[in-house]
């Protein structure tokens, strides 16, 4: 096997991969070249290990930056740091910020094996860029066919060597490398490069170096820059450079930081609740959005009495029932209403008011602040509107019933059977993450393949409320083959020596594989046919 030699220099020309002439070298740099203009890519980064650069990186949100494993090899949070918005390594421009988190994926071999894939990482930034560096962003599957489809150029930059075994670069440095299919890329690179690479051909001479590793190959899309993939490996600065694939690991950066291809705003949920003093009331706002709320407008249900407070009080002076509304606007200027009917007053005598000293047994029924409750455990002094695992609330005590979406999760294998345990809703409406749904109370689903899904349930009622949650679940195809392996799948990704049930026979992995069918691999395939599976 061949040695595998990590060097963490810079880029200059344009060699972002791993080379190697009889050894791989991990961190290449950009080699023919031109200078980037200053600052005219917000999203790269420098890594700099005890305080020099060694590899580079993409930042894709303000909190995270995209890298590749190899360069985190030997890394700790005290010794590395990031340094955004720089142009000149010597002149320490740009801002450096401390990393509170290095996260490899975890089929991650290290350096011996970059050839086998998952080399990706990300870091967690301990405090947020500054908002005048532009973060790249995660491409879809549709942007990456549109802009990097082969022979479309996409830009590699970096900080490495400007030739093997040169000199790496002062200021950054950038070259358009053609994208090329991985069938003439795995030519260039005597190895069968994965549908996970990218590959960026070397055409002039041009091409990542030592030092480049982890940095963006990126393409610009109007006034946004979407990362395509990462600097990964390749052969003496020379010919064609291996990428890290973003689209392929997309689930897997969103799981780890939350960030979503193309992040939705969605409409805010409006929701409060009240206790009441005597004739003042007084409202706590429970709404909720993923990107904030910006605006409260309350309406108490007597005359024209408003506010614009996010937990109002208000005197009522007199006792009565009043209908109060509550609509909120998101930073993208939607809005959602609720209205609930606020029993100012005495309550009606629908049970009997919890008393704070008194033992509840299960089964036994109080009212407080105009609801009832009904005892699930055996208590005492736990306030109903506290403490769920005690009390389930059921009907005001005019009647009516507040809207709570809520459901569990069992998993077998691919299918999923949701338990929905909402209150008050007269209908259920489920969205799969698949492109599937159902009207069903409590629905099995069966996924078609493995992965993580986000589940959602939203529930309505007569009055026109509604409330919506999400859960996300992960599913794993059960079936085995013969001799209990595992049946071959197209979808899943094989390491050397993995083993599986085709066709009646097994098979084992020659090296890492993804999509090719045992049945077809000949004598020098990615599979070896082991025999019958009897």
């Amino acid at each position: 096997m061949k040695k595998v030699k990590i060097i963490l220099s810079a880029l200059t020309a344009i060699s972002s991969c791993a080379y190697a002439s009889n050894d791989i070298d991990v961190t290449p740099s950009v080699v023919g070249g031109v200078e980037t203009p200053a600052y005219s890519r917000p999203y790269q980064v420098a890594l700099l290990m005890n305080g020099r650069q060694g590899c580079g990186g993409t930042l894709i949100s303000p909190d995270w930056v995209l890298t590749a494993a190899h360069c985190l090899d030997s890394a700790s949070t005290a010794s590395l740091t990031v340094r955004v918005g720089a142009h000149s390594i010597s002149r320490g421009d740009g801002q450096t910020l401390r990393v509170s988190q290095i996260i490899n994926h975890e089929r991650w071999r290290g350096a011996n094996g970059i050839r086998s894939g998952y080399d990706i990482a990300l870091l967690k930034l301990a405090s947020p860029a500054p908002t005048q560096y532009t973060p790249a962003k995660l491409p879809t599957t549709a942007i990456e066919s549109q802009y990097a489809n082969v022979g479309n150029y996409v830009t590699v930059s970096g900080w490495g060597l400007t030739s093997n075994r040169g000199r790496p670069s002062d200021v950054l440095r950038e070259a358009e490398l053609p994208v090329i299919s991985n069938s003439s890329c795995s030519s260039l690179l005597n190895f069968s490069i994965p549908g996970s690479v990218v590959c960026g051909g070397g055409e002039g001479g041009r091409s990542a170096c030592n030092g480049d590793s982890g940095g963006p190959y990126a393409v610009r899309v109007g006034n946004d820059f979407y990362s395509i993939g990462t600097v990964s490996w390749g052969i003496a600065c020379q010919g064609a450079t291996a990428f890290t694939r973003t689209t392929s690991y997309l689930d897997w950066i969103k799981q780890k930081t939350g960030i979503g291809d193309n992040p939705t705003d969605n409409p805010p949920v409006a929701n409060f609740t009240y206790s009441v003093n005597g004739t003042v009331a007084n409202f706590t706002n429970q709404s909720t959005d993923d990107k904030g709320i910006t605006q409260y407008q309350w309406n108490f249900g007597q005359g024209n009495a408003t506010s614009s407070a996010e937990n109002p009080s208000f005197d009522y002076a007199a006792a009565g029932n009043f209908n109060v509304t509550l609509t909120v606007t998101d930073t993208k200027n939607q809005t959602s209403s609720t209205s609930k009917v606020v029993n100012i007053g005495t309550p009606p005598e629908c049970a009997p008011n919890w008393d704070a000293q008194k033992s509840y047994a299960p089964g036994e029924k109080v009212s407080f602040n105009g609801a009832v409750y009904e005892a699930i455990w055996w208590s005492q002094g736990a306030q109903p509107d506290l403490y769920s695992n005690v009390w389930r609330k059921g009907s005001d005590c005019d009647g009516s019933t507040d809207i709570k979406a809520d459901f569990a999760v069992s998993t077998n294998g691919l299918s999923v059977s949701l338990q929905n345990n909402s209150t008050g809703n007269t209908s259920s409406s489920w969205n799969f993450g698949d492109g599937k749904s159902s009207t069903e109370n409590s629905p099995t689903h069966t996924y078609a393949l493995a992965g993580q899904y986000t589940i959602e349930l939203r529930v309505s009622n007569r009055d026109g409320q509604s409330d919506t949650i999400s859960k996300t679940v992960s599913v794993k195809d059960g079936s085995t083959g013969c001799n209990g392996l595992p049946t071959w799948s197209a979808a899943a990704v094989y390491l050397k020596g993995d083993r599986v049930a085709h066709a009646g026979n097994i098979y084992e992995a020659n090296w890492w594989v993804q999509g090719d069918n045992p049945a077809d691999s000949g004598q020098w395939g990615p599979w070896k046919k082991l025999g019958a599976c009897n």
